[in-house]
């Protein structure tokens, strides 16, 4: 019944974004099965052991890999992003002596986003504490929200998302944050955000915690024409306007 409620809503919503019917139905399935897969993992009663996980990770990927296609192959002319840089792992006192270890960092940070629709951009991203103490490996989605400042040179955002924790057990978090993006040029940006997993106490190897991320951002289009002409404009912090709607 909840998941009834919920999809019915969801499709309402990109139904009224002013998108065609295909593109609705793509982004709507997306959402829904992203739903799916976490409700799936928050209603089991013990995490699963990695071993036992690898086929769903793998359909995760495969997924998530489908949905990026099918976006490219709709819409060339959106504007892209491509992060790299790092992060860092953050329990509380009480938290860290269940995972074991309070604080950690994550190198390297790889994300790879994109602009949708009413100030809304598509985030994925992989970070892994490589050499450190303690297996930390992060697959995370987010959709992040401009209030229409993405033209500006100081763009803020806030965002909601999700992660698989590659840890001791696979196991997911919801995530809640905000971050902004410092653009140095028309194509470059110093990008940084905090965010707070929330990880219920019934995953016994994986607690709450925050999560900072900071690096380098270069956006880019996958379109000629749009890669051209948003390469003549500038950055105008007087006005919002898009860089990628921008007419020369």
């Amino acid at each position: 019944m909840i998941y009834n409620i919920l999809f019915t809503q969801l499709f309402k919503f990109f139904a009224n974004v002013n998108l065609n019917t295909e593109k609705t139905i793509i982004y709507f399935d997306f959402f829904k099965n992203t739903i799916y897969l976490l409700f799936d993992s928050f209603n089991i009663v013990k995490p699963y052991p990695l071993a036992t996980m690898k086929r769903n990770r793998t359909l995760l990927v495969i997924f998530f890999f489908v949905f990026c296609v099918n976006l490219f192959s709709q819409n060339q002319e959106k504007k892209w992003i491509l992060a790299f840089g790092s992060a860092s792992v953050l329990y509380s006192s009480e938290n860290s002596s269940a995972v074991g270890v309070r604080y950690l960092e994550l190198f390297p940070r790889v994300a790879v986003g994109r602009y949708m629709f009413k100030n809304v951009t598509f985030v994925g991203s992989i970070s892994s504490s490589n050499g450190a103490t303690q297996k930390y490996i992060t697959f995370d989605g987010e959709a992040r929200y401009d209030f229409g400042t993405s033209g500006n040179r100081i763009s803020p955002y806030i965002s909601v998302g999700g992660s698989f924790i590659a840890a001791k057990h696979l196991t997911p978090t919801i995530n809640l944050g905000a971050g902004g993006t410092l653009w140095i040029s028309d194509k470059f940006g110093l990008t940084g955000q905090i965010l707070f997993k929330l990880s219920e106490t019934k995953f016994s190897s994986q607690r709450s915690h925050n999560f900072g991320t900071a690096g380098l951002v270069y956006r880019f289009s996958l379109s000629k024409n749009n890669e051209s002409s948003s390469g003549r404009s500038k950055i105008r912090t007087s006005k919002r306007k898009r860089l990628w709607n921008s007419k020369n």
